[in-house]
């Protein structure tokens, strides 16, 4: 899951979508709500701890083993069922030019049978394959709370129109199993609702094609030439078959933006740990500016991603707190400090942005569709890196953990903030457990191992689902 968004432009327009915003979400009664996003299942140390617990979706004896974990909590399941029904696009199906319009060129590297472009299949094939989720969404329809169709559908090249397609199979397939009260939704990456921004986004990706093939050719033909080092003619080999997905995914993106109609949630994530490391977003604070309230993305007037990076106390080479310039004697304190103020920027810039993107397109629909807020808890943004973003030796854990600590606090904050208006469901985190994220080969720390970060998130839980529930259950223990 990943990144964000853009601004309009006239102030008439924008006073103007913010009264039919308004219009379709008055100040109401949306019960606060804290879930989190657990990939590989439900860790009982979660159940009764949270709202709702979102997982992947694998096969249906997993799904009854995981919604029987809950039966007769306060925990309700949100199911993504992607990784059963999105397939890998076959290489042969990609598109393999890059670049806008005139500019276009072809790619030099045939596409990667393990790409991140996802495909849904016709409707018959999909229906084969729902049925038997949708006899186990009916078995425990009071455990379940949404159904997911894809994580990240524009940047993984699924359409707007295809995900109106299966909405309208979902819903065929509630009614006929008789489900009721079970939400369908979508998870976007960052701003890719807004065409522009989803323009923005694969722009950068041609930027890094555009970087690989030069690269490719003035070594080919170094090679040809018979001048070629040996660690030259090992890279050649190694970029045909080892890259960024991001290669193949350049040219391939739902670059149109808008809101798929039938849904009743949508949501995005944009974490921490993508807007520092990947190079998509290195150009994406102008375009935050464009959508942010006023004075939100001014984050000390940086334009690139990467001098906001060049900034943070733990990218940096050598110790732990490099000295600062100009003193030799700067002090964990006054590091962290920076570290939070920066951070604390780039967090309202780019949630406020998109949150802003997001209530624009759910109003030019004309939806009644409610928000998810999908967050970072976990460790992977934070760590000690290098200048060049390599992870460091010898990591301090209990200073990650502060991090991942203030990271927390700050999407409660805003969480808190954003649901006055009453459009807001819930608060996602990302992740509990420790998992390894086969797209990025990385091992993600997660906050089961973080005593700091789940007492705070569990108690804040607690707090708001005690004041959703009249009559809560006594192991709530509400004051």
């Amino acid at each position: 899951m990943r990144k964000k968004a853009l601004f309009a432009a006239a102030a008439v327009c924008a006073i103007g979508a913010a009264i039919a915003v308004a219009a379709l979400y008055p100040r109401g009664d949306v019960p606060a709500h804290i879930a989190v996003f657990t990939p590989d299942g439900i860790n009982p140390e979660l159940i009764g701890k949270v709202a709702g617990a979102h997982i992947n979706v694998f096969e249906p004896g997993l799904l009854e083993g995981q919604l029987q974990k809950v039966v007769g909590s306060n925990t309700r399941v949100d199911l993504d069922l992607g990784p059963v029904l999105n397939r890998i696009r076959p290489p042969a199906q990609l598109t393999t030019e890059y670049g806008m319009d005139a500019q276009r060129q072809r790619k030099l590297l045939a596409p990667l049978a393990s790409n991140k472009l996802r495909d849904i299949p016709p409707d018959p094939e999909a229906i084969a394959i729902l049925r038997p989720y949708m006899e186990l969404i009916q078995r425990y329809q009071a455990q379940v709370a949404t159904v997911f169709v894809a994580d990240e559908p524009y940047l993984n090249g699924i359409s707007k129109a295809e995900l109106e397609r299966t909405a309208k199979t979902l819903r065929m397939l509630f009614a006929e199993y008789q489900i009721q009260n079970v939400k369908l939704g979508v998870i976007f990456a960052s701003g890719m609702v807004n065409a522009d921004f989803a323009r923005m986004v694969d722009r950068e990706a041609s930027r890094y094609v555009r970087s690989i093939d030069q690269y490719y050719q003035a070594l080919s033909e170094k090679a040809q030439a018979g001048t070629a080092a040996a660690d030259e003619l090992q890279w050649l080999q190694h970029i045909e078959k080892h890259r960024l997905t991001t290669y193949d995914s350049a040219g391939n993106m739902y670059l149109a933006g808008g809101l798929p109609q039938g849904y009743d949630l949508f949501g995005f994530d944009f974490y921490l740990s993508t807007v520092l490391q990947d190079a998509l977003y290195e150009n994406m604070l102008p375009e935050l500016q464009k959508h942010a309230p006023r004075g939100a993305c001014e984050i000390e007037k940086f334009s690139k991603v990467s001098e906001l990076r060049a900034q943070l106390s733990f990218y940096q080479d050598g110790p732990i707190v490099p000295p600062a310039a100009g003193n030799g004697n700067a002090s964990i304190d006054s590091a962290r400090d920076k570290d939070r103020r920066l951070l604390d920027q780039l967090y309202t810039c780019r949630m406020a942005a998109a949150t802003n993107m997001l209530r624009k397109e759910i109003a030019k629909a004309n939806s009644k569709a409610k928000i998810i807020l999908v967050t970072e808890s976990s460790n992977n943004g934070v760590l000690e890196f290098d200048a060049r973003q390599n992870i460091e030796p010898g990591q301090p854990q209990l200073l990650i953990e502060s991090r991942v600590l203030d990271e927390v606090k700050r999407a409660l904050t805003f969480y808190d903030k954003e649901r006055k208006r009453g459009d807001i469901e819930a608060l996602e985190f990302f992740t509990f457990d420790n998992t390894y994220d086969k797209s990025i080969h990385l091992n993600i720390g997660g906050f089961v191992d973080m005593p700091s970060v789940k007492a705070h998130i569990f108690k804040a839980s607690e707090q708001m689902m005690c004041r959703s529930h009249p009559k809560p259950q006594a192991a709530l223990a509400c004051q």
